[in-house]
C-alpha cells in the first residue's frame, strides 16, 4: 500500500511542477537553456541516498511520509519538466509563427505547445510512478518499516528475514515477482504512448517577448533553488576544505576504490556489449528493453543474479554483472536515440557501401555522435557510481561502495562523516563526468570543432 501511496502522490506533484517548468522553459528558451537543463539533470543523476541524507540534514525526521514524497519530487519533477519541454519543442515552429501572426495570445501559444508536448509529460509521469513505486533509499532511510515499499521489503527479506529450508530467499523472490507484475501496467502504458508520433522541429522561432523570457528565467531559478535547497544545506554541514581529511579512514578509501573500480569496469564492458552484440537494436525494440529493465528493479536484479551466480563466481564479479544488467539497457536506449538523429540517408549510406552493423558503428556512428555518446557514457558512469539498492542487497565488507558506506555511517549515527562522504561522492561524480565530457568534445569529432566543420561543409 505504501508503494502505491508514495508513487501516486509523488507522481501528481511532480507532474504539476514539471508542467510549470515546461511552460517556463518554453517561454524562456534563451541562450542559457542548455545550462538550465544541465542543472535540472543534477537531481536525476543524484543518488537517492544523497537526497535522503540532504533532506534529513535540512528537516530532520519530522514527517517521514511528506519527506519521502519531497525527495521523490526533487528527483523526478525536473525530469518531467525536461521531457515536456523537449517534446513540446518538437512542435512545428512554422505553426507557432503562423499562429502568432494571426493574433494568437501567449496563453494560446502555450496551449499549442503543451498539446504537442503532452507525450513527454505523460512519459515523464509514467517513469516517475515506476521509479517512486520501487523507491528504496528514501523509504529505507527516512521512513523505516512503517513506510516500506516493495523494494525495501525485498531487501529486508533477503538480508534479514531469511526463511529456513532449501529456499531461504523464497519470500524475497515472491515479492520481486509481485512487484514486477504490478509494474506491467505502467510499462504497457509507456510502450503505447512511446509509439505515438512526434512532430519534428524544422526551424526555430522566438515566440515570446524578451521581458516575459526574463521573468520566466527568474521563476525557473526560484523553483530550482527551492527544489535543491536540501542539497545546498547538505554542503553547508561539513566544511569543504576538510573534505580530503576523511580519506585517511581506511574503510572510506576502500569504498572509494571499489566505487571507481566497479563503475569503470561495468561501463567499459557495457560499451563493448553495446558495440559488438546489441548495436542493431534501435527504435521501439530499445524502448521495450529500457522500460522492461526499469520495471525489473535493481534489488530484484541483484537478488536474481545473486541466486544464480553466487555459488560459482566471486562476489565482485557478480556485482559487475549486476551493474552491467542495470546500465546496458539505458545505454542502448540512449545510443539508439542518438543514432536516430542522424539523417536517414547518412545512416544507410554505410550499408550501401557494404559495411556491417558493427563496422558502421565503429567506423561511422561513434564518430558521428561522439559528443552525445560520451555524454551517454558519463551519465551511465554516474548512475552506476550512485547505485545503492542493488549493492546493498549483496555486498560484503570487502565490496562496500561509497553509497553503502554513507548508509553504514548513518546507521552508526556518525552523521558528520555521512555528510562528508556525501560531499566527497558528489565531488567525485562531477570530476569524473567533467573528464568524460572533455574527451567527448575534443578531437575532430567533438563539439569544439562543430562550428568549424559546418563552415567547411558550407
Amino acid at each position: 500500500m505504501q508503494s502505491i501511496i508514495q508513487a501516486s502522490s509523488s507522481t501528481l506533484i511532480s507532474l504539476a511542477i514539471g508542467l510549470i517548468l515546461t511552460v517556463l522553459l518554453l517561454v524562456y528558451n534563451g541562450r542559457l537553456i542548455n545550462g538550465i537543463i544541465a542543472i535540472m539533470y543534477i537531481s536525476y543523476v543524484m543518488p537517492g541516498i544523497i537526497i535522503a541524507i540532504s533532506i534529513i540534514s535540512a528537516f530532520g525526521l519530522q514527517n517521514p511520509l511528506m519527506e519521502i514524497i519531497l525527495g521523490n519530487v526533487i528527483f523526478n519533477a525536473p525530469m518531467v519538466g525536461i521531457l515536456g519541454y523537449l517534446y513540446a519543442m518538437g512542435t512545428n515552429q512554422r505553426e507557432i509563427q503562423m499562429a502568432k501572426i494571426l493574433g494568437a495570445t501567449d496563453i494560446q501559444l502555450i496551449k499549442l505547445y503543451i498539446r504537442n508536448g503532452a507525450k513527454g509529460l505523460w512519459i515523464g509521469a509514467i517513469l516517475t510512478f515506476i521509479l517512486c513505486f520501487q523507491g528504496f533509499s528514501l523509504p529505507l532511510i527516512i521512513g523505516g518499516p512503517e513506510y516500506s515499499t516493495f523494494e525495501v521489503l525485498i531487501y529486508l527479506f533477503k538480508r534479514t528475514y531469511i526463511m529456513p529450508g532449501p529456499f531461504p530467499f523464497s519470500n524475497a523472490s515472491t515479492m520481486a515477482v509481485l512487484q514486477f507484475s504490478i509494474l506491467l501496467l505502467p510499462v504497457v502504458s509507456y510502450l503505447i504512448i512511446s509509439k505515438m508520433p512526434s512532430i519534428s522541429q524544422p526551424t526555430s522561432f522566438k515566440a515570446f517577448s524578451k521581458v516575459k523570457s526574463l521573468v520566466a528565467l527568474v521563476l525557473i531559478t526560484i523553483i530550482l533553488f527551492i527544489l535543491y535547497l536540501p542539497l545546498i544545506i547538505l554542503f553547508s554541514r561539513f566544511p569543504f576544505w576538510n573534505l580530503l581529511s576523511i580519506l585517511n579512514i581506511n574503510s572510506i578509501k576502500l569504498a572509494l576504490l571499489n566505487t571507481l573500480l566497479f563503475s569503470s569496469i561495468s561501463v567499459i564492458l557495457s560499451i563493448l556489449l553495446l558495440i559488438f552484440v546489441i548495436s542493431d537494436i534501435s527504435g521501439y525494440k530499445s524502448d521495450l528493453i529500457f522500460i522492461t529493465s526499469t520495471a525489473l528493479t535493481p534489488v530484484a536484479i541483484a537478488l536474481s543474479y545473486f541466486l544464480i551466480y553466487q555459488t560459482f563466481l566471486p562476489l565482485p564479479y557478480v556485482i559487475i554483472l549486476i551493474f552491467i544488467a542495470i546500465s546496458l539497457p539505458f545505454m542502448a536506449r540512449n545510443y539508439s536515440d542518438s543514432i536516430l538523429r542522424i539523417p536517414f540517408s547518412e545512416r544507410n549510406s554505410t550499408f550501401i557501401l557494404g559495411d556491417s552493423r558493427i563496422g558502421a558503428t565503429i567506423y561511422y556512428y561513434l564518430g558521428r555522435i561522439r559528443s552525445s555518446f560520451m555524454g551517454i557514457v558519463a551519465l551511465e558512469f554516474v548512475t552506476i557510481m550512485g547505485e545503492f539498492s542493488a549493492i546493498a542487497t549483496v555486498y560484503t565488507q570487502n565490496t562496500v561502495t561509497l553509497t553503502v558506506e554513507i548508509y553504514n555511517e548513518f546507521l552508526l549515527r556518525k552523521i558528520n562523516v555521512a555528510y562528508a562522504i556525501s560531499e566527497l561522492f558528489v565531488t567525485v561524480i562531477f570530476i569524473s563526468t567533467f573528464l568524460i565530457y572533455l574527451i567527448g568534445i575534443s578531437g575532430k569529432s567533438g563539439s569544439k570543432n562543430f562550428h568549424t566543420r559546418n563552415k567547411q561543409t558550407v
